[in-house]
């Protein structure tokens, strides 16, 4: 997972690591585009899944959960269908906290643990980074 920061994102370098059974993580890549802020407790978030690989995977989904601490404090699914060999596909999601979520957060020094899950059919690929997300 590699943040790009621009286009008015707020994005940190990421120190996200790809885990997945040997040799699926060259299958697809995550690449987050951009983070924008969109209050207190929101962002915006932009991300493309990309088919690496030379054959075409199919049924593409990706869970995204967001953990503060070992709590688990925001979900998300989305499906991509089928993906061609080098094909991408951008998906943007907003995360709103509630203020419980938030504080958890803040007892968490301002940090989160994100994960996401890409699977296609035949194959899996997590990712995480975790990241400071409060000043």
């Amino acid at each position: 997972m590699t943040p790009r920061p621009g286009n008015g994102s707020d994005a940190a370098p990421s120190n996200g690591t790809a885990a997945a059974r040997p040799n699926e993580s060259e299958v697809v890549a995550l690449d987050v585009t951009r983070v924008r802020t969109c209050g207190d407790r929101c962002r915006r978030v932009t991300a493309n899944v990309t088919n690496t690989g030379t054959e075409t995977i199919r049924n593409v989904t990706a869970e995204t959960r967001i953990y503060a601490g070992d709590g688990r404090i925001w979900t998300r699914d989305h499906r991509f269908g089928n993906r061609s060999a080098n094909a991408s596909a951008e998906r943007t999601a907003r995360t709103e906290l509630s203020l419980g979520e938030r504080f958890r957060v803040v007892r968490n020094d301002g940090r989160v643990r994100i994960e996401t899950t890409v699977r296609w059919t035949g194959g899996t690929a997590t990712f995480t980074e975790r990241r400071h997300v409060l000043d």
